[in-house]
């Protein structure tokens, strides 16, 4: 009842502050099919048109308990008040529209920018390698297999992870007898000298959308070690800005790593650099306008 009230009052601010400042345009983000639906709901009331810019990547079999109609209440809402739907990868773009019925006419991807592109670190590969994972620590992001593989592993180089999250505890632990140097930073604000003094980014996320992590580490010169899941192989062609590997396959991981430790990676560091800088916050700026005119022109 608490919650039903709660959202009664939003909705009413919302259409209240809509019919005084009269935008032209409302730009939902929808970080998680569930939030900001009540924006939707205020803007559809004003007659005002919405883009709703979805994030957050997951398929129908994951949706699953009590609130599942709830849920799937929330993506259809999602698909029938938006005048535009924008998602940031043709992977999820595809599982809006396959699994959850999203109108494959009024949905366009607006792929996540940066706004620093082509600025490598200095040429010399390091040795032995540095390897950098940067993420939440949390189950998805496959943490524990990479340690696993890592603690396994013969080749000579040092891990280093970037991130907080609630498997930190459990993450050190698995780390702690590791014939490897694998240090914890933490939470990490300061990205760039860190860019500059790893080689190779290894990023076994098991579920993803458009990951910022492997474009920011393509812009300095990284090669990338990436499960090919949701939208990493629009990022990274594999052996050329690094390596698309099977999910959660240890074998495969184990001899990219060793590749990556003994290989020159003069050619990967180039071609991610190439690679990095058609995702420019420019080149964004401008795909993101044309979205906006098939709003008002249909274009």
């Amino acid at each position: 009842a608490t919650q039903l009230k709660f959202s009664l009052i939003w909705l009413i601010t919302l259409i209240k502050k809509f019919r005084q400042e009269r935008p032209m345009l409302v730009v939902v983000n929808m970080w998680s099919p569930y939030a900001n639906t009540l924006a939707l709901v205020a803007a559809r009331l004003c007659s005002i048109p919405t883009i709703g810019i979805y994030h957050y990547y997951e398929e129908r079999s994951s949706i699953t308990g009590l609130l599942t109609p709830v849920k799937l209440l929330a993506y259809r809402l999602g698909a029938s008040l938006c005048s535009r739907v924008l998602t940031v990868s043709q992977a999820h773009l595809d599982v809006l529209v396959t699994q959850f019925g999203f109108p494959p006419t009024k949905i366009g991807i607006l792929y996540n920018g940066i706004s620093k592109t082509g600025t490598s670190r200095p040429n010399a590969d390091h040795i032995p390698r540095r390897l950098l994972a940067v993420g939440s620590l949390e189950p998805a992001k496959g943490y524990d297999f990479l340690i696993g593989v890592v603690n396994e592993s013969a080749t000579p180089f040092e891990l280093t992870i970037a991130g907080t999250g609630p498997e930190r505890t459990r993450l050190e632990a698995l780390a702690k007898d590791s014939p490897h140097t694998i240090r914890f930073l933490g939470s990490v604000t300061e990205m760039e000298s860190l860019y500059q003094q790893s080689d190779v980014l290894v990023h076994p996320s098991r579920f993803e959308n458009l990951s910022m992590a492997i474009l920011e580490a393509m812009s300095y010169g990284l090669m990338i070690l990436a499960n090919n899941v949701g939208g990493n192989s629009e990022l990274v062609t594999n052996n050329k800005e690094g390596r698309l590997l099977p999910l959660d396959d240890k074998e495969a991981w184990s001899q990219a790593i060793g590749d990556a430790c003994s290989l020159t990676l003069s050619t990967y560091r180039e071609n991610a650099l190439e690679r990095s800088r058609k995702f420019s916050t420019s080149t964004q700026c401008e795909r993101f306008l044309q979205e906006v005119d098939k709003v008002y022109l249909g274009k």
